[in-house]
């Protein structure tokens, strides 16, 4: 059994950070990918994650990496809320494919199942 260790602890605050800072200057999220993501082996293992997934340093990376430090309520309440706005925002683009923005944001289909 692969335990919570202080350097997860690390890089996950590492990443909840840097797309914090994203957030806090008003720049692009949905397509936010770190330069150098975490090692996740180790938290894809507790997760039950394939590390490819975690691997892009994407939306949900950070995402996934949440489930970790947020209370389980927290964190489903979390996904159930951005689920609805892709239910409300979805069919609101004629642009761009929207699947193609989720693609993205590393959200595969059934990715609110994977996390």
């Amino acid at each position: 059994m692969i335990h919570y260790t202080p350097d997860m602890l690390e890089s996950t605050l590492k990443t909840v950070t840097f797309f914090r800072n994203v957030c806090a200057h008003e720049e692009r999220l949905y397509n936010f990918k770190l330069h150098k993501p975490a090692p996740s082996a180790g938290i894809a293992s507790i997760l039950s994650i394939h590390t490819r997934l975690l691997d892009k340093g994407n939306i949900f990376t950070v995402l996934a990496f949440l489930k970790l430090v947020l209370p389980k309520k927290e964190h489903q309440k979390m996904i159930r809320n951005i689920t609805k706005l892709i239910d409300i925002y979805s069919p609101k683009f004629s642009s761009i494919n929207f699947n193609d923005i989720l693609l993205e944001m590393g959200l595969v289909a059934n990715w609110n199942h994977l996390i």
